[in-house]
């Protein structure tokens, strides 16, 4: 399964999704719309699961001053805790796979459209 079967197809004779769709705003497509399979329904909420992932923790440092950290911190919560907390992340996949996605195309479009043997400077700011 790809990330674009959970969200709306583009309208029409569009190439990109709707705004609304890839932000999460959108009534009709959406992980908070994506079914649960039999399988998840049955007993599957009751198992406990060990997952891993980044947290901020406060830690001491030697001279007692508290310090905010990021960590890798290890889970055991039952399925739906594991869920619930993936569902706001998988939406901001949505969304980074499509703007890297519609990037790549600009570049692509970008680098074609100079004559050979052109040299060009691209300068970011950030």
């Amino acid at each position: 399964m790809t990330w674009q079967i959970l969200i709306c197809p583009p309208k029409n004779e569009d190439e990109w999704h709707h705004k609304k769709c890839l932000c999460g705003q959108c009534n009709d497509y959406g992980i908070k719309n994506n079914p649960l399979c039999l399988v998840e329904c049955n007993g599957f909420y009751s198992t406990v699961v060990d997952w891993k992932r980044f947290a901020m923790e406060t830690t001491m440092s030697k001279v007692e001053h508290p310090l905010k950290k990021l960590t890798f911190v290890y889970k055991e919560t039952n399925n739906e805790k594991s869920i619930e907390y993936f569902k706001p992340k998988l939406q901001k996949k949505f969304q980074h796979n499509f703007v890297s996605r519609w990037q790549n195309k600009q570049f692509k479009a970008f680098m074609v459209s100079f004559p050979k043997n052109t040299v060009f400077l691209l300068w970011i700011l950030l």
